[in-house]
């Protein structure tokens, strides 16, 4: 459209800048670490992958910061060839030390 302005190049979202958290919901082993080769893969960084608290997960939750959520439409777009996701995303505390949190599921 005319008069719109193009996206400057420091407007760009750097997958480096977010620090997320991989829990494993789905139960199946290695499925945290499988995800975090996979992400690191795509230039984001993981900082650290675990269980979650429960195994009973089907479809793969992320939780973002209010401060990241430009990243969701990204972050859901790269996960989602490889992943059943959620519908909706949670919000996550201002006070988490991971911008983001996705648990896989068993999809």
């Amino acid at each position: 459209l005319p008069g719109t302005p193009s996206p400057s190049p420091e407007g760009q979202l750097n997958r480096q800048d977010l620090q997320i958290q991989i829990l494993n919901g789905s139960g199946g082993p290695g499925a945290a670490k499988a995800a975090q080769d996979y992400l690191e893969g795509l230039g984001y960084t993981v900082s650290a992958v675990g269980n979650a608290s429960s195994s009973g997960y089907t479809t793969t939750q992320i939780s973002v910061k209010d401060a990241k959520k430009d990243y969701l439409t990204q972050l859901k777009k790269d996960l989602s060839g490889q992943y059943t996701l959620a519908d909706t995303a949670d919000s996550l505390e201002d006070s988490s030390k991971y911008d983001v949190v996705i648990v896989l599921g068993q999809e």
